[in-house]
């Protein structure tokens, strides 16, 4: 059924004369209550709205009773440790005189233990030279190789140790080596 070109555009004029009529309104009556105009929608309110994609509301509540329920798996992270606070247990509670007389004694002791360790190296030295010479002027071999080839040995350990009980303690007073 073909409808004549006319026929249209008459009915057109016609909705178009029926809505024109309904938004004017005659100046000696009332205001009517009539709906705000309904903004037009940008084309993409109108796709979103065309492709029915609502947001989908869950039907009911998943509590903690029903995750314990679940047969799935449950896994429960720890919170991570928290970072260590100052405890009042670090806090320094002597006094500037106290911690000032604390590290003179410190010091005290460290240069009395140094200045005993180098006595003894300087005894040991001179001892070990005085050994030394006997030995060579000893004429007896079997003196020289039993007895006094025995005592320049081990005083030649004791020297040693005496020498590493200097450089440690040296090395706790803070003070540089010198150089042998």
């Amino acid at each position: 059924m073909k409808t004549p070109l006319c026929a249209v555009l008459l009915v057109c004029a016609t909705i178009a004369a029926g809505a024109a009529a309904q938004t004017a309104q005659p100046a000696d009556s009332a205001p009517t209550s009539t709906a705000p105009p309904v903004p037009h929608d940008s084309p993409l309110v109108k796709a979103a709205r065309s492709s029915g994609a609502a947001p989908k509301m869950p039907k009911k509540v998943i509590t903690n009773k029903d995750v314990k329920k679940s047969k799935g798996k449950l896994t429960v992270k720890s919170p991570p440790p928290l970072p260590p606070a100052a405890t009042t247990t670090n806090v320094e509670t002597r006094t500037p005189s106290e911690i000032s007389d604390a590290q003179y004694h410190a010091r005290k002791s460290n240069d009395e233990r140094t200045a005993s360790a180098e006595k003894r190296v300087d005894e040991l030295q001179k001892d070990l030279a005085a050994i030394e010479q006997a030995y060579y002027a000893e004429k007896d071999l079997n003196l020289r190789d039993d007895v006094i080839q025995k005592r320049f040995a081990q005083t030649k350990r004791q020297l040693e140790a005496a020498r590493k009980e200097l450089a440690d303690a040296r090395d706790a007073a803070g003070a540089p080596a010198p150089k042998q």
